[in-house]
């Protein structure tokens, strides 16, 4: 198993913080991968039409570091990765502001990532995150779109800084709620 970029908890709590990010660029084998791949060249580039290059990249960083806070949260000692977490970010994100044919295929999109978080090895905190926070900024851009429609974009521009800083924030918690009480170990 690679595990240069696996999200650790151990590893970040010694430093590594980077794994927080980068653990959705490590994959656990090529099926992982080409999987992965194929969803996010297939996915990608209709979420990019709808929210442009830059906000897509802002709204993937806050996705996954948000997953990682909500893993390392609930599944501290667990080794994980796979880019999932980015398109369960994508997911969330997409549903809100899809035309109402589409959100229909993403919601079935949704029961997929609910069946792909059920298999071993799966972290479906990691999911759940990822998904809630773009979700949050989904809802986000249509709010804004509703309310100033000139600017599509308005709170969505205006509250990314914050949620990112909330998404680091809440991994540096997970990590401090895990190190400051030494694990139990169980009797043999």
């Amino acid at each position: 198993m690679p595990d240069r970029l696996l999200l650790d908890g151990r590893a970040i709590a010694g430093g590594q913080w980077w794994r927080a990010l980068l653990s959705s660029v490590e994959h656990l084998g090529p099926w992982h991968l080409l999987l992965n791949l194929a969803l996010l060249f297939w996915f990608g580039p209709l979420v990019e039409q709808q929210v442009g290059s830059a906000r897509l990249l802002v709204a993937t960083v806050i996705a996954v570091v948000a997953g990682s806070a909500l893993a390392l949260t609930f599944t501290f000692w667990f080794r994980g990765a796979g880019a999932s977490t980015i398109l369960a970010g994508w997911l969330g994100l997409a549903l809100p502001i899809a035309p109402p044919r589409r959100r229909r295929v993403l919601l079935q999109w949704a029961l997929f990532l609910v069946l792909v978080s059920l298999i071993p090895g799966a972290s479906p905190a990691a999911h759940v995150g990822s998904f809630l926070s773009g979700l949050l900024m989904g809802l986000l851009i249509r709010e804004g779109s509703h309310r100033h429609p000139e600017a599509h974009f308005y709170w969505f521009d205006r509250f990314a800084p914050a949620l990112a800083v909330l998404a680091g924030g809440a991994v540096w918690l997970a990590v401090r709620l895990h190190t400051a009480v030494p694990p139990v170990t169980l009797p043999a």
